[in-house]
């Protein structure tokens, strides 16, 4: 890349805006985390890197840069939620860094061009965004409008031909979004809504199914002239190759609502588009069909090769063979369809170890000349023309056996990066095999946090973010064998390390003495010997030991936070919140850490359906709060329409884990209504809300609310009026709010003798005492 020296003046490390150090940071009041922290914490990611490796494009932004979003808005196609960032350039061994934009902007779909010499982007402009190129010989940015009447679809993408000369985007029609508006008016303001079982589609379904209707334009990058490559259709996905030569589309077929789920459930096959994979061949503009018959294809780079893998035989073909596909692995046709008359368990034993042992394609090379495959037994890399395979990692099984993925592939240098992440212990790493010497080196493994590996073309540097456990990320970069890493951000000096809270993994068995693990966070002052209040925060299972702003928030006012893992079982999933969390409790105060006259729970969404349940089931608790969590599974199970049937699926076959309709079932969904039960709970419960939440409506912990109150229970409500899912994202005054409401609760009665001061250990008065209404 050629950027001219006055571009280059802003070093990153010492001057540039997103890592200037505040002036207060070594002060007294910011000796601790808080909640203005937790809204000006930086994340940081690299979002491209050129073919040779030298630049990235990165992006940098806060929790504060997505306040102010219309929760109102929720399921209107045309709606755009604020989320700025800066977005700039940097060079991966000097650090230098060009701001792209002088000013945070709302930007997604950034690319780099082949040739590494310029960005396309779509940027936010009012309501809708443009197509945008940004110059990285001197710095400027220019838009290349679309037709009139056509309109960016960011859902669409954006892809670059290999010669850089065009660019493939998606748009919507200006009646497509005169119809999409007209359709939220009408389902959210009627003034009169019919809706009948004749139409094929629930209402908000066939809303949700114009997002699909697009057009595929072809972009000239110089002239700005635009082709029409398909004209709007029901297009759920397309793909132009690198040569620009084919486009390969998925039409979105759906004709009406599908339930899936389990028997009894509806109409059977869930979603699915239909309609088959097309592909267009742009030069001539015929257009053909590839028959997947339920198949799963696997595409090289270069958008023309593709394996087709049936049932464990693997075929490799191309969009300009016109023969029938090769057959390059797994087991000939007349074993594949052979079957025994009366099938033995010793039969079912031998098909289940060879259906183990069959490869599933990962990776295919540009030409299709080698893929990487895996099965049981490891990564396997093979040449296509010969059929050679080669084993290059060895993978053992079990639930305990750590993970390997292959994460980067330069098959010209016969090199692989697989990375490792173990699963008893907190340690990742990468790894390399070269071809050429047969070789597999660790190239690193510590108890660090690794991610968002990017790699040079040729394999010779790679950019990657990496963290302390339980510190934010930066990004750092490196040759191609992991030597002379170099940090390329320094995204948060405030927080010194002595702000943040120290994690810990957690192992313990549950009440049925399975093995289970979580993640412990210290307050930033513990000392070994004394015990703490302890909060447990419940969802699902834990074990990465993530940067959390809000786990520093509590952590800073004195509070352990342990967030414990659980085995959900299909059918019984309130019994193991009840195994699982308690027994961590037992482990945290046989550890002496955690008083056990002291603990709270709380959880969001799932986990103050989990939260809930929990407390009507046990009194260990003396503080609750249930953020956003479902109430009760009866009045649930048809609730939140802009959903769909999402809140029918949960239950029946998803998250929720009922494994049963409501018809076939009632008792389980009764079980697991915590509201059924409000007469056992004895715990203190703060319930959070949003008025315009849609994933789980207000009414559900309205319920709760009234129920605790007619049986004379300790109960807060507090309900957000232009909240939504979660912590409420309207205003940043209302953020603290939230924050210090929570912090006022567990205070209250997690810590009796300190109730008298619930200031925001930022400085900010609270909302006063966790019993306000």
């Amino acid at each position: 890349m050629r950027l001219p020296s006055l571009l280059l003046t802003c070093l990153y490390l010492s001057t540039c805006p997103a890592v200037a150090q505040s002036a207060d940071a070594t002060s007294p009041s910011a000796a601790k985390f808080t909640i203005e922290d937790l809204l000006n914490v930086v994340s940081v990611r690299a979002s491209g890197m050129t073919r040779d490796g030298s630049w990235i494009v990165g992006t940098s932004a806060t929790r504060a840069d997505r306040i102010g979003i219309d929760n109102s808005r929720y399921g209107d196609l045309t709606y755009i939620s604020p989320s700025v960032q800066e977005i700039w350039v940097m060079n991966t061994v000097t650090g230098e860094r060009v701001s792209v934009f002088p000013h945070k902007k709302q930007v997604s779909n950034i690319s780099w061009s082949p040739d590494g010499q310029s960005l396309a982007m779509f940027v936010r402009d009012g309501d809708e965004f443009f197509l945008t190129i940004w110059s990285a010989g001197d710095g400027s940015t220019r838009r290349l409008p679309l037709p009139d009447g056509e309109h960016i679809d960011t859902g669409g993408g954006l892809t670059w031909t290999s010669d850089g000369g065009k660019i493939v985007v998606s748009s919507h029609s200006s009646g497509w979004y005169h119809e999409a508006s007209r359709r939220f008016e009408e389902l959210t303001k009627g003034p009169i809504l019919v809706m009948s079982s004749d139409e094929s589609f629930l209402s908000w379904d066939a809303l949700r199914a114009m997002r699909s209707t697009r057009s595929v334009l072809n972009v000239d990058v110089e002239t700005g002239e635009c082709t029409t490559l398909l004209s709007e259709d029901r297009i759920s996905s397309s793909t132009i190759s690198e040569d620009g030569a084919f486009l390969r589309y998925s039409e979105d077929r759906n004709s009406s609502t599908r339930y899936g789920g389990t028997r009894g459930g509806g109409e059977r096959g869930g979603g699915g588009q239909g309609g088959g994979l097309r592909v267009l061949d742009v030069g001539s503009g015929e257009t053909r069909t590839i028959d997947t018959d339920g198949a799963r294809l696997t595409w090289a780079p270069d958008g023309v090769h593709y394996t087709i893998d049936r049932s464990g035989r693997i075929f490799l073909t191309s969009l300009r063979d016109e023969g029938e596909p090769r057959q390059i692995a797994g087991p000939p046709p007349e074993e594949e369809g052979a079957e025994e008359e009366e099938p033995t368990e010793e039969s079912r034993a031998a098909a289940a170890e060879r259906a183990a042992e069959r490869l599933r394609v990962q990776r295919l090379s540009r030409g299709g000349g080698k893929l990487i495959a895996s099965n049981r037994k490891g990564l396997w890399l093979m040449d296509t023309a010969s059929g050679e395979q080669e084993l290059i990692v060895e993978t053992p099984t079990g639930d305990d056996a750590p993970q390997y993925s292959v994460t980067g592939w330069m098959p010209e240098r016969g090199i692989v990066y697989v990375t490792y992440s173990s699963r008893t212990a907190w340690e990742q790493g990468l790894l390399q095999y070269n071809a050429n010497t047969d070789s597999l080196v660790e190239l690193v493994k510590d108890n660090r946090q690794y991610g968002g590996y990017q790699f040079a073309r040729d394999g010779s540097s790679m950019v990657f973010t990496m963290n302390n456990p339980g510190q934010p990320s930066d990004l750092y970069s490196a040759d191609g064998n992991m030597a002379d890493v170099r940090r390329l951000t320094d995204s948060n000096p405030q927080l010194d390390p002595s702000r943040v809270s120290s994690a810990e993994l957690l192992e313990y068995l549950d009440v049925d003495g399975r093995e289970l693990k979580g993640v412990i966070y210290y307050p930033q002052d513990y000392q070994k010997g004394q015990t703490y209040p302890t909060i447990f925060l419940v969802y699902e299972s834990f074990f990465a030991p993530r940067f959390n702003t809000a786990t520093n928030v509590l952590t800073a006012r004195g509070y352990v936070v342990v967030q414990p893992s659980v085995r959900l079982e299909t059918g019984y999933p309130s019994e193991a919140w009840l195994k699982g969390v308690t027994a961590a409790a037992n482990k945290m105060i046989e550890m002496g850490v955690s008083d056990p006259k002291r603990l709270g729970v709380q959880g969001t969404s799932y986990g103050g359906y989990a939260t809930n349940l929990l407390i009507t089931q046990t009194d260990r608790f003396k503080a609750a709060i249930n953020v956003s969590g479902k109430v009760n599974m009866v009045s649930f199970y048809t609730d939140s329409p802009r959903l769909g049937i999402r809140n029918i699926r949960a239950p029946e076959s998803g998250q929720d884990r009922i494994g049963a309709t409501l018809w076939e079932q009632p008792q389980k969904y009764i079980t697991h209504s915590a509201v059924m039960f409000t007469d056992r709970i004895k715990t203190p419960l703060l319930l959070i809300t949003g008025e315009l939440d849609a994933n789980v409506p207000a009414r559900q912990a309205m319920e709760m609310y009234y129920a605790m109150r007619r049986l004379g229970k300790t109960v807060t409500w507090v309900n957000y009026m232009n909240g939504g899912h979660g912590m409420p994202t309207s205003t940043l005054e209302e953020v603290r709010d939230y924050h210090n409401r929570i912090l006022a609760w567990y205070d209250q009665y997690l810590k009796p003798a300190e109730t008298e001061d619930t200031a925001d250990i930022g400085g900010e008065r609270g909302p006063g005492s966790g019993r306000r209404r």
